[in-house]
């Protein structure tokens, strides 16, 4: 029931964008938005959008071999990992497509279930932490071209580190006692249970797992590769909307990379809802739009740059993702049945 009702309210939060869109728009606005638009910039996104790829394969692979697991997928396969997982976070809601990323490593690639859970979560809480300094580097761009003080956005992206940083250093001790008090307290609770009496065992394997990357020193490196992510990952996306500012409008009117990078991250947040639009076209381009209607432009506009946008990002997440799951697919099958001949 729970399921139809979430995908009943996708279905009615698109259906709603898809008639805002085509009764406020002409067919006029949709041909220039796309036929209009100069290949060059789509050269240079695809072209930090493979770098930004690289960098997070990397990320996964260095805390992966820190956690001592002695199975890991070579590069070139964690690439293909990343790729997918990459596809269905945007394709799911509430970013549950992060989850395919351990499934993949355990049922595929055989990795240990602790190193890849907490590879994955490792990565997910520096994707966090690093938004704190990416903000204050988007105030530092944006101060080159504005004379306003951001005061208030100091004090957010201070906010922001120092949740990250606490919630980095706290994950693993917050592993070992619960583990410890489940064992302790609930023990007489979880006999008999099959699967939950195996909890206090799971907790007290991903605080080893969590023990041993705090021990490994890589604060730093995962730190600064999680930045560059980030930094190229709303680098891309800014291109990209200039390019469709570009091809709508007939001008290059140059968008406040400070301003733009919010409404991205908000409209990235909105899409995380556990309901929202399908493939998260929905609050994505209601959030964008919105910011950009504050920089001149219609909310029609905003709407339809965001959604020209979103919908290229998408095209582009979803072939890599599919190609790299069939690829995926394909390996295992002949890695299967060369183990049958041998």
């Amino acid at each position: 029931m729970k399921k139809t009702v979430i995908l009943i309210s996708s279905l009615f939060i698109t259906g709603l964008l898809f008639y805002y869109l085509l009764s406020r728009s002409s067919s006029s606005d949709w041909s220039r938005l796309f036929f209009n638009l100069d290949p060059r910039y789509l050269l240079f996104y695809l072209f930090l959008y493979t770098a930004a790829l690289f960098l997070r394969t990397w990320r996964y692979s260095i805390i992966l071999e820190s956690s001592r697991t002695p199975v890991r997928p070579p590069f070139g396969d964690l690439i293909l990992v990343t790729g997918v997982r990459n596809m269905m976070v945007d394709l799911l809601p509430a970013r549950a497509g992060e989850i395919s990323y351990p499934v993949l490593l355990n049922r595929v690639y055989r990795v240990n279930l602790y190193p890849s859970l907490t590879s994955f979560a490792y990565a997910f809480l520096f994707d966090f932490l690093a938004l704190g300094p990416l903000l204050g580097l988007a105030g530092v761009v944006d101060s080159f071209t504005s004379a306003q003080r951001y005061s208030a956005l100091w004090l957010f992206s201070f906010l922001i580190m120092a949740v990250g940083m606490l919630l980095v250093f706290l994950v693993e001790p917050f592993f070992r006692y619960l583990g410890q008090g489940l064992n302790q307290r609930f023990h007489r609770y979880l006999k008999g249970r099959r699967i939950l009496q195996r909890l206090p065992e799971y907790c007290e394997g991903l605080s080893r797992s969590f023990k041993e990357l705090k021990e490994a020193g890589i604060f730093w490196k995962i730190l600064g590769l999680s930045l560059a992510i980030r930094v190229l990952k709303y680098g891309y996306l800014y291109l990209l909307l200039q390019a469709f500012v570009q091809a709508l409008t007939g001008s290059t009117t140059s968008l406040p990379f400070l301003v733009t990078c919010l409404g991205l991250i908000g409209s990235e947040a909105a899409a995380s809802l556990p309901i929202g639009g399908l493939a998260g076209f929905g609050f994505y381009e209601g959030v964008l739009g919105a910011v950009l209607s504050t920089q001149g432009f219609s909310p029609a506009q905003g709407v339809l740059l965001s959604f020209g946008m979103h919908f290229l990002t998408q095209v582009v997440d979803y072939t890599w993702g599919a190609a790299a799951f069939l690829m995926i697919l394909f390996r295992s099958g002949r890695r299967k049945k060369g183990e049958r001949t041998s």
